[in-house]
């Protein structure tokens, strides 16, 4: 016997952010340039907005924080930063043209109360962007998220160990960093409506905040990692 069909057919099921297609799918609702062409020809036009960004890093401050700064400066409204691993370094960010006032930061006792404080900001409407630092995350967590992005349509990045991403996960985006010589390097092994991308290596300009830092770092010592 054949299951019943979804209500609204084969339309309803192709729009569902559960489902992933490998190419030819709905593009994102809309994109944020990087500010590298060749970041955004490999990202499929630049961050897409409403989905699971997963970043899975080689290290802590390997350069994320570089990479997602344009991001972040484009973006009219509240960002949210759930359990990083350093404190952020106010003067640095504000010299990266962040506007602190904009900047809220949340501090998590566990892994389930840092996915729920990342999912309640996405459902409130109130953040442009939510990025999650974690040790690790479940496919159905990644999923809960993958929901509350589209959604809101927010920029979402979720912040990984290699060890901590889930098997089959069902992020729309999933990037791998690892530092680079004057940059970062950047492997695109999945990302919404196309194919992997060929790994690049994304250079910054001198000056640049690259990844989280501790509250004794100087803006100088942010500015010089990455």
């Amino acid at each position: 016997m054949r299951p019943a069909a979804p209500d609204g057919g084969l339309d309803a099921l192709l729009a569902d952010p559960r489902l992933w297609r490998g190419a030819g799918g709905p593009t994102p609702r809309s994109s944020i340039p990087s500010g590298h062409a060749a970041l955004d020809r490999a990202l499929g036009g630049g961050w897409p907005r409403g989905v699971v960004c997963e970043l899975t890093l080689a290290q802590a401050g390997c350069g994320e924080l570089g990479l997602l700064l344009p991001v972040l400066r484009q973006l009219a409204g509240r960002s949210a930063w759930i359990a990083p691993p350093h404190l952020p370094h106010p003067p640095a960010l504000a010299a990266a043209g962040i506007a602190l006032t904009q900047l809220l930061l949340i501090e998590a006792p566990d892994r389930a109360q840092a996915q729920w404080a990342a999912e309640q900001s996405l459902r409130s409407g109130a953040c442009a962007a939510v990025l999650l630092w974690l040790p690790s995350i479940s496919a159905r967590a990644v999923r809960r998220l993958q929901l509350a992005a589209a959604a809101s349509g927010s920029f979402m990045a979720l912040l990984l160990p290699p060890d901590g991403i889930p098997a089959n996960s069902p992020a729309a985006l999933r990037v791998q960093l690892a530092p680079a010589p004057q940059g970062i390097a950047v492997h695109v092994h999945k990302r919404p409506g196309g194919w992997p991308a060929a790994p690049l290596v994304v250079e910054y300009p001198s000056g640049v905040v690259a990844g989280p830092v501790s509250a004794g770092v100087g803006a100088r010592g942010a500015a010089g990692r990455g």
